[in-house]
């Protein structure tokens, strides 16, 4: 019993270590945070340049290149054709914003992806829809526009984490698609 007790404290003990410190934990197995391993996050622009104040779109691709279907998990929908548990990181001229969408449906929604297949949308307007993250500004979250008219590079990037309690048989990982660039002259 002490020796149980002993090792309770060190599980405590360990987990309370900062994340720059190394603490000895062992890392999680691939499965644990992948249950198949083999689903991918990939975002393309629907045009790579738009003029300030023209529509820029924005492709998300959910794609399993695995033998087993893969079910997605949110707590509903988000407005604008986001999916619950997805935030975009937005970085121009040295500032970045992270927008998260929730769930504005109060009916869960669980895309299942079948082996070798994708799941895709496209958000028409990115100025539009990013109106319906909240956005962490300087450690505050606020609901905020970004306009995407100001002329320059505009890095994206797109990350989902299950937005629901991590039970069932859905997707537990997370995923951060590659960046891309959007010009606007």
């Amino acid at each position: 019993m002490r020796a149980l007790i002993v090792a309770a404290i060190g599980v405590v003990l360990v987990g309370c270590g900062r994340k720059d410190e190394p603490v000895g934990a062992p890392t999680p197995p691939p499965e644990a945070a992948r249950p198949d391993g083999a689903l991918s996050l990939t975002i393309s622009l629907g045009q790579r340049s738009v003029r300030s104040g023209e529509a820029a779109a924005l492709t998300i691709t959910y794609a399993n290149s695995g033998d087993a279907p893969v079910t997605l998990y949110a707590n509903g929908l988000a407005e604008a054709g986001w999916f619950a548990g997805e935030s975009l990181l937005v970085v121009h001229k040295g500032e970045s914003n992270r927008y998260t969408f929730h769930a504005a449906d109060p009916l869960p929604h669980t895309p299942t992806i079948k082996p070798g297949e994708k799941w895709t949308r496209t958000i028409a307007d990115l100025a539009t829809a990013t109106r319906y993250g909240d956005v962490v500004l300087d450690g505050g979250t606020r609901n905020y526009l970004h306009s995407f008219r100001d002329a320059g590079e505009y890095w994206l990037q797109l990350h989902y984490e299950p937005a629901a309690p991590r039970v069932g048989d859905y997707y537990k990982g997370s995923l951060t698609s590659q960046s891309v660039t959007l010009s606007v002259e």
